[in-house]
């Protein structure tokens, strides 16, 4: 995470410290973020934040440092680059939060997985979970572990324990991932419903990933996310090209970032009707919150980004103190744009289908109170 503050001035730094210590030739390009050793050996350096940069060699080995923060793309340009020669993968890392590390690493591990239940290999044979305590390290105070444990459990699960819980600031915290989602084969193995209709949310971007997700409207008013699309720096044009190749063309409605008028108007020009949706945040969030806690959100298993970034998106955190949340999403941060089209879908369902031309301002949802009671 970070090339300039994290790659380059530790690991780095510290590799090039360790060769001189013990006298180890090399030569390293910082241009080419490449170091290239005496027997010809090289070690490539990259960042997570643009996964894209480190496609194309297949390498030996892999080191993933911090992967807890890190989007699942990463982890899917890794899994490619040691693919082809059997490489392996190191993973150091506190659990920041129950992503894919969780769901495609551990989860095989601690036989948390239904890898039986839906009929494919399971890699836990190859997977070794080593788990590390701060306690584990007797120089570490006792004093602070016990303060820690006493008044912040949430961080002591996670930064001294090394175990996966819900980090202060989540904002999709309830239910667990695990409760959100559902099989499609499993639960509609004649699929779903041709009546039921289909909407999508969008959140555009050229440097910024074009973000999108696709749901179905069940009779209930459940809404079934069932397909995401993320790609930066393509046209409008050829996203939806994109879209039709995959089949996600038609829907009965779209709805956009009311700041992106030129991009919907090109939707609508090339036959994807789609129009503005309501970007009051919070009043978004708090639809999107309480469609989860009611059961009313559902999300398919092969929708795996947006799976991982409901798990990763957190409210601003005060600087001084990051305890105390703020009642805003931060920004940046990578869940924001499939967690902002998810948002443009389920207002403008409530907005133009459910008719409810108006948000209620009296009424403070679950969330908004949960919220004030951890802030007050």
């Amino acid at each position: 995470m970070g090339y300039q503050i994290h790659v380059e001035r530790v690991m780095v730094t510290s590799l090039e410290d360790c060769f001189k210590e013990y006298g180890v030739r090399y030569e390293m390009n910082h241009s080419e973020k490449i170091m290239t050793l005496f027997n010809e050996s090289q070690i490539l350096f990259g960042s997570s934040e643009n996964p894209s940069t480190l496609e194309g060699p297949h390498v030996d080995g892999a080191w993933m440092d911090e992967a807890g923060y890190m989007q699942r793309a990463a982890w899917d340009v890794v899994k490619r680059r040691t693919d082809y020669r059997l490489g392996q993968i190191l993973i150091t890392t506190i659990p920041y939060f129950p992503g894919w590390l969780k769901s495609d690493v551990y989860a095989h591990t601690a036989g948390l997985c239904d890898c039986i239940k839906r009929g494919i290999m399971c890699p836990r044979e190859t997977i070794e979970w080593i788990p590390c305590k701060s306690s584990d390290n007797l120089k570490y105070s006792r004093e602070v572990l016990e303060q820690n444990k006493s008044r912040r459990p949430e961080y002591y699960a996670i930064y001294h324990e090394g175990i996966f819980a819900q980090p202060v600031g989540i904002i999709y915290g309830d239910p667990p991932n695990e409760d959100v989602i559902f099989d499609l084969d499993t639960e509609f193995p004649d699929g779903i419903p041709s009546d039921w209709p289909c909407f999508s949310g969008h959140d555009f971007g050229i440097s910024n990933p074009n973000s999108a997700v696709w749901g179905r409207l069940a009779p209930d008013n459940t809404l079934y996310i069932v397909a995401e699309y993320q790609a930066p720096e393509l046209t409008m044009k050829q996203h939806i090209q994109r879209w039709t190749t995959a089949g996600l063309d038609y829907v009965d409605q779209a709805f956009g970032d009311p700041a992106g008028a030129d991009q919907m108007l090109t939707a609508e020009q090339e036959g994807f009707p789609m129009t503005a949706a309501n970007n009051d945040i919070l009043f978004g969030i708090d639809l999107v919150y309480d469609r989860f806690v009611t059961g009313k959100l559902r999300i398919a298993r092969e929708c795996v980004n947006l799976i991982d970034y409901r798990a990763q998106y957190v409210w601003k955190k005060n600087p001084h103190n990051e305890d105390e949340t703020f009642d805003t999403p931060q920004k940046p941060q990578p869940a924001e744009h499939m967690m902002d089209a998810l948002r443009y879908l389920c207002t403008g369902i409530f907005v133009e289908v459910m008719g409810n031309s108006q948000k209620n301002d009296t009424s403070i949802t679950v969330r908004r109170k949960r919220f004030l009671q951890q802030t007050a």
